[in-house]
């Protein structure tokens, strides 16, 4: 699973703080903030990888991943809705990036800002926004695995800690017709 609790918390955090507005999640229920304030959509949460998992030491399986956010700008004018989106974008492309980087999340590209607005029945509403593609892992946890605390090799029980190194000189020894000191032929 892509640890998207991570990239939000440190993501809408700082970008709250560096721009002094309020950044909330789109599409819920809730009452939007007065404006000027940001919103983003997490539009695509991992994107397709025909690559495999990788496997390692904490027993953590990872593939590579991408998610895309939306992340749009509302004010009362068009010129501070386009002032926050291009401010954001910066903070995301450049200026916030140590604090990203510091807190796992990177960017991998910042696309173009765009006009957002919409015609309402009395009124216009001024939005400007970007997209962001972030880099990310798919991560599942290996379940246990239990060990195999002896084999039977040919009627002869191999115990552990026997590497597979010493497994297959057993192996070619046998093959080649010694007798080795386990009795196996």
């Amino acid at each position: 699973m892509v640890n998207t609790d991570n990239i939000c918390l440190t993501v809408v955090k700082n970008l709250k703080k560096y721009l002094g507005i309020p950044i909330v999640e789109s599409n819920q229920n809730a009452k939007m903030p007065k404006m000027p304030y940001g919103r983003y959509t997490i539009t695509t949460p991992a994107t397709a990888n025909n690559g495999t998992y990788g496997e390692y030491e904490d027993n953590i399986a990872r593939k590579p991943v991408k998610q895309i956010w939306s992340l749009t700008f509302e004010a009362k004018t068009n010129d501070e809705a386009l002032k926050y989106a291009n401010k954001a974008r910066s903070w995301i492309d450049y200026a916030g990036r140590t604090v990203l980087t510091d807190n796992d999340v990177i960017v991998e590209s910042v696309g173009a800002i765009g006009d957002r607005g919409n015609l309402l029945t009395v009124d216009y509403q001024y939005a400007h926004g970007f997209d962001v593609t972030f880099w990310a892992y798919d991560e599942i946890e290996m379940p246990e695995v239990q060990a195999i605390e002896s084999i039977d090799l040919n009627g002869v029980e191999v115990d552990t800690p026997t590497t597979v190194e010493e497994l297959t000189d057993l192996l070619e020894k046998r093959l080649s017709g010694e007798v080795v000191d386990n009795g196996i032929t």
